[in-house]
């Protein structure tokens, strides 16, 4: 989280039941400008097969060293986190496949561009 220019949190539900489920993808900019940002997400045989996402996301400049959980006087996680949540993007996309498909869930990939 210290030296990342970008923190990406990508979540899929373990057991998506129906042939449905849901994916979070969390994005933040740990830089020191706002960036133009565009997330292409991929869905392999299923709906929506490939979804764009394009924004303007503001900047949120990381602790400048590791941070407590709770302290009752400095800057903690318990103060870091809404930071992060009101200055990055998530992202809840519904995404499906057929009922006929079974297979573990994998954890998404992305490359920075």
């Amino acid at each position: 989280m210290l030296r990342a220019e970008w923190r990406m949190d990508v979540a899929l539900e373990e057991n998506c039941y129906e042939g449905s489920g849901n994916l979070f993808i969390v994005l933040n900019n740990q830089t020191f400008e706002s960036r133009h940002v565009r997330v292409e997400v991929l869905t392999p045989n299923g709906e929506p097969e490939s979804r764009d996402h394009r924004f303007e996301l503001s900047a949120c400049p990381p602790p400048e060293s590791s941070v407590l959980l709770s302290h009752p006087t400095d800057d903690d996680a318990l103060d870091w986190m809404p930071r992060y949540l009101e200055r990055g993007v998530v992202l809840w996309i519904g995404v499906a496949w057929p009922r006929s498909f079974n297979g573990p869930a994998r954890r998404p990939s992305y490359s920075p561009r």
